[in-house]
């Protein structure tokens, strides 16, 4: 505002650490759903044996909006943001559990609807695909943890209930 004069931020750093982490998830979870999206465009052979390709998509969209949204009234000190953020960022840790269940975006062998001439393409995309999925999973919920711990941190709290 002035020069050589410093106002400090109102927000504690635990939410604004938290804001980041909350966006990266969000973000995260957009490149698993292009992730399946892509996928099931280039193999429609392959994918159309599993209607939950749109499905899961969705859901991770969905998710990706509400924790963007509420990321942003994170930043203004909002209640509700708060209520909501600790409520979605449980939907990664969700979408690793269900991974590891065996539910969501796999690849079965079955490559008699494949041509020969596509199976290393398939293969070079099923290896890629998971890779891009797993990593974006993993990091996503690492930092769906740190968001959740740091909201729950004794000055996070503080600053969402004076606000």
């Amino acid at each position: 505002m002035f020069p050589g004069i410093s106002v400090p931020d109102r927000r504690p750093r635990p939410v604004a650490v938290a804001f980041w982490a909350q966006a990266t998830v969000a973000a995260l979870l957009v490149v698993m759903a292009a992730t399946g999206v892509i996928g099931a465009l280039r193999y429609p052979d392959v994918s159309g044996e599993r209607p939950g390709y749109p499905l899961g998509a969705g859901v991770l969209l969905a998710g990706a909006a509400g924790l963007a949204a509420a990321a942003a009234g994170l930043r203004r000190g909002n209640r509700i943001a708060y209520r909501l953020s600790l409520a979605g960022l449980t939907l990664p840790v969700a979408v690793l559990a269900a991974g590891v269940l065996g539910v969501g975006v796999t690849y079965e062998s079955s490559f008699g609807v494949v041509a020969y001439g596509d199976a290393n393409d398939l293969i070079a995309w099923i290896a890629l695909s998971a890779t891009v999925t797993a990593a974006a999973s993993a990091a996503a919920t690492v930092l769906a943890v740190l968001a959740v711990a740091l909201l729950a941190s004794r000055p996070a709290r503080r600053f969402f209930a004076s606000g």
